[in-house]
C-alpha cells in the first residue's frame, strides 16, 4: 500500500498543491495500486515526513529531490539531506525529470512535454 503525504505550509497554495496529489492518486488508481492520501500542515517537512513514516510503520520513504549544484558536483537539497540523515526508515530518492506535465488523452494518462 502506498501512503501519499502532502506537506503544506503558509507559503503554499493548497488548491495548486492538491492538483499534484491528485495526479499521483490518478496514476495509482489506473494501475490498481492501493493507497491512502493525507495532506498536513507543517513547518519542518523532513521532521513531518519522518514522524508520519513512524506513525504508519512505513517500510520505505520515497521522496522527490531537487539537487543543488556545487563546484564539485550536485548535492541533495536540505529536505532530502535531513530525511536521509535522520530517518531510521530506508529512503528512496527520485530526481524528477524537468518539463511540464500535460494530459496525454482523456483517459488520464500523463506525459512529459
Amino acid at each position: 500500500k502506498v501512503h501519499i503525504l502532502g506537506i503544506i505550509d503558509d507559503n503554499v497554495n493548497p488548491d495548486k498543491f492538491r492538483v499534484k496529489i491528485a495526479q499521483v492518486e490518478d496514476f495509482l488508481k489506473k494501475h490498481d495500486i492501493s493507497f491512502d492520501s493525507e495532506t498536513v500542515k507543517g513547518n519542518n517537512p523532513a521532521e513531518t515526513t519522518i514522524n508520519y513514516a513512524k506513525k504508519i510503520n512505513a517500510d520505505l520513504i520515497m521522496i522527490m529531490t531537487d539537487q543543488e549544484e556545487t563546484l564539485t558536483g550536485s548535492l541533495l537539497g536540505t529536505y532530502a539531506q535531513q530525511i536521509v540523515n535522520h530517518s531510521k526508515t530506508p529512503v528512496f530518492s527520485v530526481r524528477p525529470i524537468e518539463g511540464t506535465y500535460a494530459p496525454l488523452d482523456l483517459t488520464g494518462d500523463w506525459r512529459i512535454e
